[in-house]
C-alpha cells in the first residue's frame, strides 16, 4: 500500500552514486583546441661565435675535504651575447659519476668556512661560484672568506643556514628579482643563527664579478636595509605581473588570428558548397574566440 512507511534501509547497502552532470565546465564545452592554421615565426637559430665548452668545475667537499659532489659550468657565446648553464654530479661508489646528486648539501669551501667562523672572520655569501671566486681574490684572507651554494638563487636551505651558525655573514646579491628574493630568504633563515648579517648589492652592473671588473672596491658595495629590500621585491612582483599580462595579451592575439583564419576558411568552404567543412570551421572559430577571452 502507498500509505505504508518504507522499510528500514540496510546499513550495509552502499548509497547510489551521484548523478553525472550533463554540462561540461565552461572552458570545455566546445572540446579541445583545434589545430592551428596560422603559425608563429620560427626563431632564428643562434649563430655561435664560440661553441659550448666546460669553463669551470666547482668541488663541494665536507669538513674533512672529502668530495661530495661537483657543479659544472658550461659557457658559450652567440650573436646575442654570452650564455651559460650548469649541471651537477656526484661520485658513484662503483666509479664514474652519477648525474643525480643526493644526500647532504654543503657550502662551497666548507673547511675554509668552518675555520673562518671559528676565528671570527666574515663569510661573504654569494649567488654563484664565479662571484665567490672573484671575491676570494679581492678579500683579505685574514679577514673574510667567500662562499656560495649549488643550484642558484633559490636553493639556499635551512641545512646550509645551520653551517653558518655563529658567523658574521655578508650576503652579496645580484641586482635582479631573484637576487632580491634570495636576500630576503637568506636573512630569514639566518635570523637567530648568524652572529650578524647584512646585505650588499653591487654599485654597478648585475653581480659582484661585474662590480669588481668595473674597478669598484669592496667598500663600494651598497648596503641594503630590510625596508629597501622589501620595496625592490615589491617592484619585482609588479614587473613580473606586467610580463605575465603581456604574455596573456600575446596569446589572446594569437587566438583571435586563429578565429579569423577559421572564419575565412568557412567562407571559402561556403563558396565550394562544402557545408560540413564550413560548419566545422565556424565551430572551430568559436572555440578559438572563446579561448581569447
Amino acid at each position: 500500500r502507498f500509505d505504508q512507511p518504507l522499510p528500514p534501509r540496510d546499513p550495509a547497502r552502499k548509497p547510489p552514486p551521484p548523478p553525472r552532470g550533463t554540462v561540461a565546465p565552461q572552458g570545455n564545452r566546445l572540446g579541445p583546441l583545434p589545430k592551428r592554421l596560422t603559425q608563429d615565426p620560427d626563431p632564428l637559430a643562434p649563430t655561435f661565435i664560440t661553441p659550448e665548452q666546460l669553463a669551470r668545475t666547482y668541488d663541494y667537499v665536507d669538513e674533512t675535504g672529502a668530495l661530495l659532489y661537483q657543479v659544472l659550468r658550461y659557457e658559450w657565446t652567440t650573436a646575442a651575447g654570452p650564455d651559460k648553464r650548469f649541471t651537477q654530479r656526484q661520485p658513484h661508489p662503483g666509479g664514474g659519476w652519477d648525474p643525480k646528486v643526493t644526500g647532504r648539501r654543503v657550502l662551497w669551501h666548507l673547511p675554509a668556512v668552518v675555520e673562518a667562523i671559528a676565528q671570527g672572520r666574515q663569510i661573504w655569501l654569494c649567488e654563484g661560484g664565479k662571484d665567490a671566486d672573484s671575491l676570494n681574490k679581492a678579500l683579505p684572507r685574514d679577514q673574510a672568506v667567500a662562499t656560495t651554494n649549488a643550484g642558484g638563487a633559490g636553493n639556499f636551505t635551512e641545512e646550509l643556514a645551520t653551517q653558518l651558525q655563529g658567523a658574521h655573514v655578508v650576503v652579496v646579491v645580484d641586482r635582479d628579482p631573484a637576487g632580491y628574493r634570495r636576500a630576503a630568504e637568506v636573512t630569514r633563515l639566518l635570523h637567530g643563527l648568524a652572529a650578524s648579517c647584512r646585505v650588499l648589492v653591487p654599485a654597478v652592473d648585475k653581480d659582484a664579478t661585474d662590480h669588481l671588473a668595473a674597478g669598484q672596491g669592496l667598500t663600494d658595495f651598497f648596503q641594503m636595509s630590510d625596508e629597501q629590500l622589501s620595496v625592490l621585491i615589491a617592484q619585482a612582483h609588479v614587473q613580473e605581473a606586467v610580463k605575465r599580462a603581456e604574455r596573456m595579451v600575446g596569446r589572446a592575439e594569437m587566438c583571435l588570428l586563429e578565429a579569423q583564419a577559421r572564419w575565412a576558411s568557412a567562407d571559402q568552404a561556403d563558396g565550394r558548397k562544402a557545408a560540413k567543412a564550413a560548419g566545422d570551421h565556424r565551430r572551430f572559430a568559436l572555440r578559438w574566440a572563446q579561448e581569447a577571452v
